[in-house]
């Protein structure tokens, strides 16, 4: 791994801000974080810089159902473990999930330019960090109702090499929202809990000290897809 990021990703420019006059909750700031038009008004107006970084962007549609379909059955030729906690700790307290990994080589090279094109873009217009490399492997996760599948709240930076570095998270649902019940993805970034969507092939892009988790899947299976994109720590 340690792919870079695209060389023109700019990072934010800085300059004054005045985040007062945004608080990052309006009806206005709210709808600009959840689509591609997300930053065309943030993006040219200092006062929302600091407050609209810092919120999710989702994106409708990542991968097509097609698509969504080649990533499940690429990890289904390789075996799932037990999801761990950051330097593979285990707490089914905490999280109970199966997953494996795919590589940005071979068959699932594809998956990988989608996610680094996403970010790319994404990160340009909304969160402006400095990111300098994908230093982990993209995983996908299956959290079953028998098994009682969930991921309690949680952040993704941690004490581990890799996780300390982690400045965004990127989440894509693969699996059909009536293929299980429960397993809603919910982000607590600003003390208002939001839920991902749930429609096959979207995705969410949010800083990865943010709180989120996994509600128990109480009924079928989900399978997700995640990916951390690293840079200079967060201070």
């Amino acid at each position: 791994m340690g792919q870079g990021i695209c060389s023109d990703m700019p990072v934010r420019k800085s300059g004054p801000w005045a985040p007062k006059k945004c608080d990052g909750f309006g009806p206005s700031c709210r709808e600009q974080a959840r689509g591609r038009r997300a930053l065309e008004s943030c993006g040219t107006d200092p006062s929302h810089w600091g407050i609209c970084m810092l919120s999710p962007y989702s994106l409708d549609r990542l991968f097509s159902d097609t698509e969504c379909d080649q990533i499940i059955r690429l990890t289904q030729a390789q075996e799932f473990s037990n999801a761990g906690l950051v330097r593979g700790r285990q707490n089914e307290s905490i999280r109970v999930a199966r997953i494996t990994w795919l590589d940005e080589e071979g068959e699932g090279a594809w998956v990988f330019r989608r996610v680094m094109e996403a970010v790319r873009d994404v990160n340009r217009a909304h969160f402006g960090f400095a990111l300098t490399e994908f230093a982990e492997r993209a995983q996908v996760a299956l959290y079953a109702s028998d098994a009682g599948g969930h991921f309690d709240w949680h952040s993704d930076i941690g004490a581990g090499a890799f996780a300390r570095k982690r400045k965004l998270t990127l989440v894509a649902q693969l699996s059909e929202s009536d293929a299980y019940e429960g397993g809603r993805l919910e982000l607590n970034g600003n003390g208002h809990v939001e839920t991902a969507a749930v429609a096959r092939g979207s995705a969410i892009l949010f800083p990865s000290f943010t709180l989120h988790r996994v509600t128990p899947v109480t009924s079928g299976q989900r399978y997700s897809l995640t990916t951390w994109v690293h840079g200079p720590e967060f201070t």
